[in-house]
């Protein structure tokens, strides 16, 4: 037993020193992969920053080149204004000297030779510009670049854009004596005729002139980029810093911080890697045609260097002048920094390391010391107790009191075995609840569930969600959304408000709504609910039961609709026999009136038939009504469908539009039913007539019989009396207007109409669901708008009857 307790001791101690070790080893550990990640993060800083800086320079360098570009573009124009109306004053103020100092002296012709000698030689703009004097009549005076054209009349003359633009100057001077005319027309040295010039053009008054001179856009445009160019090959920033500029065609411009010119292309003027050079201008080329520029990355030697750096480009196009303007940095010069940095962090945790380990072996020299003290002092107790609570701690099984020595243990051993028992009851009560509750729950044709509230998830369903909901228990605590999917859309902003007042804690006991389960069918779900919650209050889980409600709901709508209709029926049987009576007198009245023995006028007579003609109409109405309330007889016999529809087609066709197609199909092959002929002669021919109703002008309407079978499902959720068997269909189709889902339900009404005032009375539909009822038949309608309605009658088939020999 010594030996034991020894090893233990010895055991723990072991334990515990190599737990400090671990324990130290694992601090040291992620303290240096602190201090390395910390190290890293602050180089990727430094870089990031680095290259953030870097790239924020030649952004900045590129687009202010750019405006300048920009707005020396802008200026154009605005320069060739200002240009050639000053130059056109110069030479107007020269012509007027040389007048009035001349004009009483010489003859007009030498004064008139005078001025155009004095202007024949001016040029300015690098020799682009010269001077041209016209007379009113469009004749050319001078034209010092094409004297050739001089004595010449150019009012026929047409530019490039078939305008008489020497009209159009003379019309100018007469008008306003000066101003700018624009048009097209030949540059010297230049092929075609199609090159845009700006002129400015003056009255002369002496002479009846018109003084001018003209700057071709391209000319001008040039000189500017000339400018552009040279100035822009100037400019430096930083240490190595240049802005370079290529044309979007590949010739190279301004590179190295040098003028190009533009004769080659980028990768003749920088040959070492041509297949290279292509590469990175494909990159230029396709960030310039960007609107905003865009940045580039590459690897490039530096100069005076064979070694490859990583360098990044700011690029930016210009395409008024096929320019692509950029500039670029070295990312690697940053490793200096980095190299030093991680030299400082490799000393700094060396010391780090060395320090670790020296408090390491502190700390287990300590503790070795103190639990040799605290060991020898505690031994045998602090082995019991340890064996005490190792066992309880594991097991089920009891403490032995009598190996207990101290009082101490021995109480703290007895209230051990008192929660171990306590332990064990529990157990059992509660594997006997849940067992239970699984029976109930897995036995019941309700749908049982727990949901967390908090996470949205299922804990538990039962078997039932398999014939209510169409999913197995482990599909819906799996995927919760197969429930949330399956809520019908006309009841999910419901639902939603329902879950939410009971995921905060709002219980409402019951509540219905309507489902479609995972066959498609559309199924009423009455739900019942339960909160449990934590010791604050709060709502922790839904415990809820799901009851398939839909045969309920169908017998109660069956109910209604019954109920309804034939409260409609007794009021419009009792109407029906009242108005009878009254218009019986009516009758009677007008045909004592119509009497020889009555010695009435014309106008009395024609009165008389008008008022039996309204009560006859009125008594057919009435007639009507009773076929509706089922208060008349009715005579029973085998009666051929197909050969009543044949029978009554003739009076179909002459009822109804001649624009309107009928098409009979007779699909029964057996078509008797035992029927009174001359009410289902009505009921076809009031669909028929309701039917043509719902027609504009154009259209058809299909009476279409067949055999089906009405099975014990579909008599339960019909709204007739009909019973389980073969029946004749009649279905009469029509391609009208059809009837909104709203007005389905009410079109069977006594004097419900959805046509126009005076095109019906409302009593058809009625009449044929009175025949229908009368026949213990029954009749559905589908409809969609803009498409047709179709109407289906199902009357019980009848074996034929033998034929008379």
């Amino acid at each position: 037993m010594i030996e034991l307790r020894s090893k233990l001791i010895t055991t723990i101690n072991f334990i515990i020193t190599i737990s400090i070790l671990s324990v130290s080893s694992i601090i040291s550990i992620y303290s240096i992969m602190y201090h390395e990640k910390s190290f890293n993060k602050q180089v990727e800083i430094i870089q990031n920053d680095y290259v953030k800086s870097q790239k924020k320079i030649i952004s900045y360098w590129v687009k202010r080149v750019v405006a300048e570009i920009d707005n020396q573009i802008l200026n154009i124009e605005e320069h060739i204004e200002e240009i050639t109306r000053n130059r056109v004053y110069n030479a107007c103020s020269i012509a007027e000297n040389l007048y009035k100092e001349n004009v009483n002296i010489k003859p007009t012709s030498e004064i008139k030779k005078m001025i155009i000698d004095a202007l024949r030689p001016l040029k300015f703009e690098d020799n682009l510009g010269y001077y041209f004097v016209i007379d009113n009549k469009g004749t050319v005076i001078l034209n010092s670049l094409m004297p050739e054209l001089e004595r010449q009349n150019l009012l026929s003359v047409r530019d490039s854009n078939d305008t008489y633009f020497i009209k159009d100057i003379i019309k100018i001077c007469t008008t306003n004596k000066e101003g700018y005319s624009e048009y097209f027309w030949n540059k010297p040295n230049s092929v075609g005729n199609n090159y845009r010039k700006l002129s400015y053009v003056k009255y002369f008054e002496a002479y009846d002139w018109i003084i001018g001179t003209g700057l071709y856009f391209a000319d001008v445009e040039d000189n500017v980029k000339k400018d552009l160019l040279k100035d822009i090959s100037t400019i430096r920033f930083g240490q190595e810093g240049y802005i370079f500029i290529n044309s979007l065609d590949g010739y190279s411009l301004v590179a190295n911080g040098k003028l190009i010119h533009g004769k080659k292309k980028l990768w003749d003027v920088f040959n070492k890697d041509a297949e290279k050079t292509k590469e990175l201008y494909q990159k230029e080329y396709e960030a310039a045609i960007k609107p905003e520029g865009d940045y580039i990355y590459y690897n490039i030697s530096k100069l005076g260097s064979s070694e490859e750096s990583s360098k990044a480009s700011f690029i930016y196009g210009i395409p008024r002048f096929n320019w692509l303007v950029g500039a670029g940095v070295y990312l690697d010069d940053i490793d200096k920094e980095v190299n030093n940095l991680q030299k400082i962090f490799k000393d700094e945790l060396t010391v780090h390391i060395r320090n670790s380990i020296i408090t390491t072996l502190i700390i287990v020299l300590i503790f070795l010391l103190l639990f040799s003290y605290i060991g020898r002092k505690l031994n045998k107790d602090f082995i019991l107790f340890t064996d005490f609570f190792r066992l309880a701690s594991i097991s089920d099984a009891k403490i032995n009191l009598k190996k207990i020595r101290f009082e101490e243990l021995y109480l703290l051993a007895e209230k051990a075995n008192e929660m171990q028992h306590e332990k064990m009851e529990t157990q059992e009560e509660l594997k006997e609840s849940e067992s239970k509750f699984r029976l109930l729950a897995e036995n019941s044709k309700d749908m049982i569930f727990k949901m967390d509230l908090l996470k949205g998830t299922y804990d538990y369903v039962s078997p039932a969600s398999i014939d209510i909901m169409g999913y197995a228990p482990k599909e819906l605590m799996d995927n919760p959304l197969h429930i949330k999917n399956s809520i019908h859309p006309d009841w999910q902003e419901y639902f939603n408000e329902k879950l939410a007042n009971l995921q905060i804690g709002n219980i409402e006991d019951t509540f219905e709504y309507q489902i479609v389960n995972k066959l498609g069918e559309n199924i009423w779900i009455h739900q019942k609910n339960n909160i449990i919650r934590d010791d604050k209050g709060n709502p922790l889980y839904l415990v809820g039961r799901l009851s398939d409600e839909t045969e309920r709901k169908q017998i109660e709508d069956q109910l209604r609709h019954k109920y309804r209709m034939d409260a409609i029926g007794q009021v419009a049987g009792g109407i029906a026999h009242d108005f009878n009576n009254i218009l019986g007198g009516i009758m009677n009245a007008a045909q004592v009136l119509q009497s020889p023995k009555r010695n009435i006028d014309e106008k009395g007579k024609q009165m008389a038939d008008l008022i039996r003609t309204s009560a006859l109409r009125a008594s057919d109405l009435t007639a009507k009504l009773t076929s509706f309330s089922r208060r008349r007889t009715i005579s029973m016999r085998a009666v051929d469908i197909n050969k009543l529809i044949d029978d009554s087609y003739g009076l179909f066709r002459e009822s109804i539009n001649n624009n309107i197609d009928i098409i009979v199909q007779k699909k029964a092959s057996t078509s008797f039913v035992m029927a009174d002929a001359s009410e289902i002669h009505s009921l076809i021919f009031n669909l028929v007539i309701n039917a043509s109703h719902a027609i504009d002008s154009h259209g058809k309407i299909e009476i279409t019989t067949k055999n089906t079978e009405v099975g014990k499902d579909e008599c339960k959720s019909s709204d007739f009396n009909i019973h389980p068997g073969k029946y004749i269909e009649i279905e009469v189709k029509d391609n009208g207007s059809g009837i909104k889902d709203d007005l389905l339900e009410k079109i069977f009404e006594p004097f419900f109409s959805t046509k126009e005032q005076g095109k019906g009375s409302g009593l058809g539909l009625s009449t044929v669901y009175g025949i229908v009822l009368d026949h213990h038949g029954s009749i559905t309608v589908e409809s969609k708008l803009g498409v047709g309605t179709s109407f289906y009658i199902k009357l019980l088939s009848m074996t034929p009857p033998a034929k008379s020999h």
